[in-house]
Protein backbone atom coordinates (compact mmCIF):
# COMPACT_ATOMS: atom_id res chain seq x y z
CA UNK A 1 0.00 0.00 0.00
CA UNK A 2 3.07 2.22 -0.04
CA UNK A 3 2.98 2.88 3.72
CA UNK A 4 6.58 1.71 4.08
CA UNK A 5 5.60 -1.34 6.13
CA UNK A 6 8.00 -4.09 5.16
CA UNK A 7 6.73 -6.55 7.75
CA UNK A 8 9.83 -5.96 9.87
CA UNK A 9 9.15 -5.14 13.50
CA UNK A 10 12.24 -2.97 13.64
CA UNK A 11 14.05 -5.09 16.20
CA UNK A 12 15.38 -7.76 13.86
CA UNK A 13 18.95 -6.84 14.83
CA UNK A 14 18.33 -8.16 18.32
CA UNK A 15 16.51 -11.33 17.30
CA UNK A 16 19.65 -13.07 16.04
CA UNK A 17 21.34 -12.57 19.40
CA UNK A 18 18.25 -13.85 21.20
CA UNK A 19 18.19 -16.87 18.91
CA UNK A 20 21.84 -17.65 19.62
CA UNK A 21 21.34 -17.18 23.36
CA UNK A 22 18.23 -19.36 23.27
CA UNK A 23 20.07 -22.02 21.28
CA UNK A 24 23.01 -21.95 23.71
CA UNK A 25 20.65 -22.11 26.67
CA UNK A 26 18.75 -25.06 25.20
CA UNK A 27 22.02 -26.87 24.45
CA UNK A 28 23.35 -26.39 27.98
CA UNK A 29 20.00 -27.31 29.58
CA UNK A 30 19.89 -30.54 27.59
CA UNK A 31 23.52 -31.29 28.46
CA UNK A 32 22.92 -30.68 32.17
CA UNK A 33 19.83 -32.90 32.17
CA UNK A 34 21.73 -35.76 30.52
CA UNK A 35 25.07 -35.35 32.28
CA UNK A 36 26.02 -38.24 34.54
CA UNK A 37 25.05 -37.68 38.17
CA UNK A 38 27.96 -39.42 39.85
CA UNK A 39 30.18 -42.46 39.51
CA UNK A 40 28.21 -44.90 37.37
CA UNK A 41 29.00 -48.48 36.39
CA UNK A 42 29.31 -49.05 32.65
CA UNK A 43 26.93 -51.76 31.56
CA UNK A 44 28.58 -54.57 29.61
CA UNK A 45 32.01 -52.92 29.44
CA UNK A 46 35.15 -54.25 31.07
CA UNK A 47 38.85 -53.47 30.83
CA UNK A 48 41.42 -55.85 29.29
CA UNK A 49 41.61 -57.78 32.59
CA UNK A 50 37.85 -58.21 32.85
CA UNK A 51 37.44 -55.61 35.60
CA UNK A 52 34.27 -53.53 35.81
CA UNK A 53 34.57 -49.98 34.49
CA UNK A 54 32.86 -46.85 35.77
CA UNK A 55 32.41 -43.34 34.37
CA UNK A 56 31.92 -39.90 35.85
CA UNK A 57 32.68 -36.28 35.14
CA UNK A 58 36.36 -35.47 34.97
CA UNK A 59 37.60 -31.94 35.58
CA UNK A 60 40.03 -30.43 33.09
CA UNK A 61 42.19 -27.31 33.24
CA UNK A 62 40.51 -23.93 32.78
CA UNK A 63 37.22 -25.17 34.27
CA UNK A 64 36.38 -27.53 31.43
CA UNK A 65 34.82 -30.96 32.01
CA UNK A 66 34.69 -34.23 30.18
CA UNK A 67 33.81 -37.82 30.98
CA UNK A 68 36.41 -40.05 32.62
CA UNK A 69 36.56 -43.85 32.68
CA UNK A 70 37.66 -45.37 35.97
CA UNK A 71 38.48 -48.79 37.41
CA UNK A 72 37.03 -48.23 40.90
CA UNK A 73 33.49 -47.59 42.17
CA UNK A 74 34.57 -44.23 43.65
CA UNK A 75 35.83 -43.00 40.27
CA UNK A 76 39.24 -42.07 41.60
CA UNK A 77 41.55 -44.35 39.56
CA UNK A 78 41.68 -43.60 35.81
CA UNK A 79 41.31 -46.60 33.55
Amino acid sequence: DGSGDSGDSGDSGDSSGDSTESSDYNFMTNLAENWVGGCTQLESANDANGNTLYYDTKPLPAGDMTYGVYTDASCLIDS
